[in-house]
């Protein structure tokens, strides 16, 4: 696979997850209004706490699809958050990881090439 494909791939798995995220918490908010519909403000606080994380899942996938630089380091930072949902998460953020550190990623989003021991 090129680079290219391998951006695909992981632009359209954050982007998925982002909406199952999203929509699962669309899910319970319509759930908790209908099985509580008088203190249906006080039950969906909770969704203030988790709503920023379907939101950043999403800009993180389009700056993937885009080729943006902080795509690059927007996803390495939700690598370290989704290792902890075992097993799919670990398998994303482990080859989101393997794929951002490789020579092609650091060429597509024009970060810093690592310094090279044989040059020295």
């Amino acid at each position: 696979m090129t680079p290219r494909d391998h951006k695909r791939t992981l632009g359209l798995l954050h982007g998925l997850i982002g909406i199952l995220i999203l929509t699962g918490l669309v899910v319970a908010a319509m759930f908790e209004v209908r099985r509580h519909p008088s203190d249906a403000a006080e039950k969906l606080q909770w969704m203030l706490y988790v709503l920023p994380l379907p939101l950043l899942q999403l800009s993180a996938a389009y700056g993937l699809f885009t080729v943006r630089k902080w795509g690059r380091r927007f996803v390495l930072i939700l690598c370290v958050l989704y290792v902890w949902i075992f097993p799919l998460g670990t398998l994303l953020a482990a080859y989101t990881w393997w794929f951002m550190h490789t020579a092609g990623a650091r060429r597509l989003y024009g970060a810093a090439p690592s310094p090279d021991p044989s040059e020295r």
